[in-house]
């Protein structure tokens, strides 16, 4: 069985083992510090290993999605206003909320890669 990993991010994401609290990953998806990570809890339509990692950059127009497994490869990118401060998988994997700077969150069809809804904080 693979240990359990734990994820933070900064200046760059770092992917840890819990059993030893070791760094396993390190890899920046974007030119600028990471504002925030989501794990997704279901399989996807880019990877079918559980081990899909999304993250934002508040000084970025991308959201990434990378997969995370023997190595980190980015699997894809949507191109999201800048200012992405936080980011969350719902429930089913199905949507990916953002929030950011413009005090709005989209919420993000992963099927369509398209925002079904915004609010206005």
């Amino acid at each position: 069985m693979s240990a359990l990993k734990l994820a933070s991010c900064g200046d760059d994401i770092k992917v840890w083992d819990t059993n030893n609290f070791s760094i396993v990953r390190q890899f920046n998806p974007h030119d600028q510090n990471i504002s925030s990570i989501a794990w997704n809890g279901k399989k996807s339509t880019w990877n079918s290993d559980n081990l899909l990692l999304c993250s934002a950059s508040s000084k970025s127009d991308k959201i990434s999605f990378t997969a995370v497994k023997d190595t980190a490869v980015t699997v894809t990118e949507f191109d999201s206003p800048a200012g992405s401060l936080c980011v969350d998988f719902n429930s089913t994997s199905s949507y990916l909320l953002v929030g950011g700077t413009d005090s709005c969150i989209n919420v993000w069809d992963l099927k369509s890669r398209k925002i079904k809804k915004q609010y206005k904080v």
